[in-house]
């Protein structure tokens, strides 16, 4: 799975960057707002922070400015309601301080002001994560408020978090339960494993137990 990503922007279209990474062109969705503060133009080298989402029909490509905001729309994502289009919206029109600052103080109505999002999925939203946010900034202030895109890939394949989180986004986005994710992620979990090594594991341990 790809979490970071450093090349020429060679297209734009809309909210839409194809990066050329050492000659393969990678399509990356990424906030409008995040595309005009980053300036974004044809020839320039860009670093940018990548979720892949992974459907039976599809694998996309979704970008961010930091590994903190990448992290945040991992958990947007666990909300009923709010799909990978919706999530980048909110990390893009609202800052990471005020996401967070919202869900702690019980208080929906920032959300309100991101296009797509409705009272009744703002209200979700914040009831869903209050729980979660804790211990998001518990883990944030561990590592020094988040990694910037700077950081180096090696750096990225080691952290355990984002392989955990990733891992768990796929296999739920295949269809496999919560429960039997978590349960096959931990099973085979090993330091220092990277993150498609760990998906193949853990699907090949899911096939085997629905067959």
């Amino acid at each position: 799975m790809i979490a970071w990503l450093k090349g020429t922007v060679l297209h734009l279209d809309g909210n839409e960057v194809i990066l050329d990474v050492q000659g393969t062109g990678y399509r990356i969705i990424i906030g409008e707002n995040l595309l005009l503060q980053q300036q974004y133009k044809a020839g320039e080298t860009k670093e940018i922070v990548i979720y892949t989402s992974v459907r039976e029909d599809a694998i996309t490509l979704f970008g961010f400015e930091s590994f903190e905001a990448r992290k945040l729309f991992i958990l947007l994502l666990g909300v009923n309601g709010v799909g990978p289009k919706v999530g980048v919206k909110i990390i893009d029109q609202l800052p990471v301080r005020l996401i967070i600052q919202s869900i702690s103080n019980n208080d929906f109505t920032p959300f309100l002001k991101v296009s797509g999002v409705g009272k009744k999925t703002a209200q979700r939203l914040v009831l869903d994560l209050q729980g979660k946010i804790e211990a998001f900034i518990l883990a944030d202030r561990e590592q020094g408020k988040g990694s910037q895109a700077t950081a180096s890939p090696t750096e990225v394949g080691a952290g355990s978090t984002y392989i955990l989180a990733d891992t768990k986004s796929a296999l739920s986005n295949l269809g496999y339960a919560e429960r039997d994710a978590e349960a096959a992620i931990h099973k085979h979990l090993r330091p220092g494993m990277e993150l498609d090594e760990l998906i193949r594991k853990c699907l090949a341990d899911l096939n085997r137990s629905a067959n």
